[in-house]
This record gives structure tokens, sequence and C-alpha cells, in this order.
């Protein structure tokens, strides 16, 4: 979360730095080698964003962490296309 916060501030050192701890945390020495850092130079949102995936799998948070980052909803398998991030049909009801 940190990481996509410092890119949407320009600060693509310090969202290199955040994402290289999570890979980093997560490498297999045997199946992908040495760890190759990503640099500031090298870091997109997109790269942040999949890693979230691999990190948050299971975790039901995606549309609210896309809703955070004011991003249209993916329909995924529904359909093609997007939902806007201010739809309705985004908003759980609070139990009671």
């Amino acid at each position: 979360t940190r990481a996509i916060c410092r890119m949407k501030a320009n600060d693509k050192a310090g969202a290199a730095a955040d994402l290289n701890v999570v890979r980093k945390r997560a490498w297999d020495t045997a199946i992908g080698g040495p760890y190759q850092e990503i640099t500031a130079g090298e870091i997109t949102e997109t790269m942040i964003h999949d890693e979230r995936l691999i990190e948050m799998f299971g975790e039901n948070d995606r549309i609210d962490y896309l809703r955070g980052l004011k991003a249209d909803i993916p329909k995924g398998e529904r359909a093609a296309g997007t939902d806007p991030y201010t739809s309705e049909d985004f908003v759980w009801a609070i139990p009671t």
C-alpha cells in the first residue's frame, strides 16, 4: 500500500524500495536465481498492482483497494470492460 502511495506522490525510489522488501522476502533463489532489485527507473504502477495481487491472493480487499485508488473496477470473468469505482454496486451494507 505504501509503495502505491509513494508512486502516486512521484517518489519512485521509495516505491521501488517498498516493492523490493515485499518481493525479496518471498523470492526463491532456487527457482528464480539471485534476486534482482527493481530500480526507480524500472518501477511502474502495474508492477505494484501485480505484486499486491500475488501477496494478497485470497484476501477479499481488491475492490476496496481499487476504489481507494479511484480506479475503475474490471469486470473480470463477468463481462468485458469496467465499472466505475463510484458505482453503488461496490458499497457494502453494514450488518446489523
